[in-house]
């Protein structure tokens, strides 16, 4: 890792031990760390952009280290705000210019509105939070440290070509100094988590390589950005972290993201859900980048159900997150007989599905063909709704009869009188004659399109 010290005094890349930049680099070069197996997906789209990033991959290498050696890391402090200085850089003359360590921060209150019990109208609260957040705000963030990226830090930026950018990280050591109290070993611990923070920014501006250059993002509001983008960022810095630095040290990170607003605060969720819970938030924040589709009615039920919530499920957050990427198909639904105490999400693949098991459960003496009348074929545009395992193997298609879907992964559902299959797919098209089915039988489904 690159660290220049633009300070006057120079005593805080002094203090800042080798130990620590040791550290960071083990971090950064085991990417098959179990603690954040997402970064190998980083490292794959570094690769196949490799002819576009040979300014930032001079070395060769394709890799998290290689590409975190590349993206200098300068420690400045309050009063250099503004100024420019040219320094050498991996063989090229490089015009630094430090930004303001100030930024306003969305109007819109996270906290309070989390707090508060009352309805909102959330269109008025999405077109708020859209509208205004470039404006200047009573709500201001001291920053620790600010990734600026390519769009930002070079004017002469022209089509997305990487050839004519240089990313660059900024680190306010003097008041993370000042924070600890001028504690050199936190000084320690703090700087390389901010440093790893701004570094996870920098692996997710997949923009630097180009990949994004056609996407459209004018349905999506900048405070989910900041919301999603800080978490994750936060999440990341403290999984490189986990297994290198001691128990003590992540203990005293948390505690000071504790004290940071939501949207930092949330990282630490999804930290305590490390694997494939994180390697796919991730991904489903990359995929969002890429211009599908925003909903927010779900977006605001995702940020209630993560602030409200003590124990997430993995695969119920994972229904929340993906009704970010679909817009079609996303309901909630209250679920009775698993103690559920809030309605929840389901895509038009389960919600039929678990609306028959919940119909049986409220009815354990139904038969076959009672349940089978209760929700007709009809209901299914596509395939039967059930069939009998004893004379069927496979769901015929309507439409054309050399069609047909396999049972392997089909749902089974025991009635008073034997066995019966319910189809696994249902198409978006079926999902207005079920819903409307549904609720007729007393079932309480919000439909989010």
């Amino acid at each position: 890792m690159q660290i220049i010290d633009l300070t006057q005094e120079k005593r805080y890349l002094n203090g800042f031990t080798p130990e620590s930049l040791t550290k960071m680099n083990t971090a950064l070069i085991n990417e098959r760390h179990p603690c954040y197996p997402h970064l190998d997906f980083y490292s794959h789209r570094f690769s196949h952009e490799s002819n576009r990033a040979s300014s930032l991959n001079d070395h060769g290498g394709h890799n998290v280290y290689d590409f975190a050696n590349q993206v200098p890391v300068f420690f400045v402090t309050k009063e250099l705000a503004g100024q420019q200085v040219t320094i050498d850089f991996l063989g090229h003359s490089l015009d630094v210019v430090v930004p303001d360590d100030k930024l306003p921060r969305t109007n819109i209150d996270i906290d309070n509105l989390l707090k508060s019990q009352c309805e909102i109208d959330i269109d008025d609260f999405i077109k708020r939070g859209h509208d205004d957040f470039d404006q200047p705000k009573k709500s201001i963030l001291d920053l620790w440290g600010v990734y600026v990226a390519h769009s930002k830090s070079n004017p002469n930026m022209r089509d997305g070509v990487l050839a004519s950018v240089q990313p660059m990280i900024f680190i306010w050591v003097d008041k993370i100094f000042e924070y600890v109290k001028e504690e050199y070993q936190l000084f320690n611990i703090l700087t390389s988590h901010v440093i790893l923070h701004e570094m996870m920014h920098a692996l997710m501006d997949v923009e630097s390589y180009d990949i994004h250059s056609s996407r459209t993002l004018r349905s999506v509001p900048n405070w989910f950005y900041q919301l999603k983008e800080e978490s994750l960022a936060n999440a990341g810095a403290l999984q490189l972290m986990t297994g290198i630095w001691d128990e003590p040290d992540l203990a005293f990170l948390k505690f000071v993201i504790k004290q940071q607003p939501f949207e930092y605060r949330l990282g630490l969720v999804y930290y305590d859900r490390i694997g494939e819970l994180s390697r796919r938030a991730i991904e489903e924040w990359v995929h969002m980048k890429d211009g599908h589709d925003f909903n927010k009615k779900i977006a605001m039920h995702w940020l209630e159900y993560i602030a409200n919530t003590i124990h997430i499920d993995s695969k119920q957050l994972e229904l929340y997150e993906g009704g970010f990427s679909f817009s079609e198909g996303v309901f909630k639904y209250k679920d009775f007989h698993n103690g559920a105490t809030e309605l929840i999400l389901y895509d038009y693949h389960e919600l039929p599905i678990q609306v028959i098991k919940d119909y049986v459960k409220q009815n354990p003496t139904i038969t076959r063909s009672e349940l089978m009348t209760t929700f007709p074929s009809d209901l299914n545009e596509d395939y039967e709704v059930f069939i009998d395992p004893n004379k069927q193997r496979d769901f015929k298609d309507k439409a054309d009869k050399m069609i047909s879907r396999s049972t392997d992964n089909a749902q089974t559902i025991k009635c008073a009188d034997g066995i019966l299959l319910i189809c696994d797919y249902w198409h978006p098209n079926s999902m207005p004659a079920f819903v409307g089915h549904a609720r007729k039988l007393g079932f309480t489904i919000i439909d989010f399109n």
